[in-house]
């Protein structure tokens, strides 16, 4: 049986979002531990609604994510 949070997910991020200024901070921090350059590619498994990886697009790198589901 496979369940489907699609309809939770604006539930999801609407209650566990991060502020602006946190958001900012974590994405500095996530690029430069992972001494990001022009070329680097993120990849993020379980990556749910992309609230980490949506700042990160926005700055012009490439991230893949994906979504595990049982079956």
């Amino acid at each position: 049986m496979a369940i489907s949070f699609d309809r939770a997910a604006d539930f999801y991020d609407n209650t566990r979002t991060l502020a602006p200024e946190v958001s900012e901070r974590l994405t500095a921090e996530i690029l430069r531990l992972g001494q990001a350059t022009p070329d680097t590619t993120f990849f993020e498994p379980g990556i749910g609604t992309g609230r980490i990886a949506l700042p990160i697009v926005e700055r012009g790198y490439a991230y893949t994510g994906s979504i595990f589901q049982r079956r």
